[in-house]
């Protein structure tokens, strides 16, 4: 993990939120089973996030290898590939969409 600053501005003086003590996706990764999230709020932008934050190596684990253990079926990538290359039709907002 890492320490982190306010993604929007860039300033690390966030306020303590809210810390959450067993966080389903830390007990994937065995170092950090223990290891509580905690969320701040950026005092200059109210922008929440958690601090420290996990670093590229623990990103690459858990969504690489725990919990995405295959590639996604290729049929389902290519049905969404159309989907987002063709676009959402913004007067169809709240309609079932569905991929061409």
């Amino acid at each position: 993990m890492k320490p982190t600053t306010c993604l929007i501005c860039g300033k690390s003086d966030g306020e303590l939120l809210a810390r959450y003590d067993h966080d389903p996706y830390h007990r994937h990764l065995d170092h950090l089973k223990e290891v509580p999230v905690t969320y701040v709020v950026c005092k200059n932008r109210g922008f929440v996030y958690t601090n420290p934050m996990l670093d590229e190596q623990e990103l690459t684990t858990l969504y690489g290898e725990k919990l995405r253990p295959s590639a996604p079926d290729p049929g389902y990538l290519k049905a969404n590939e159309r989907f987002i290359c063709n676009g959402i039709n913004r007067s169809r907002v709240g309609a079932s969409v569905s991929p061409r």
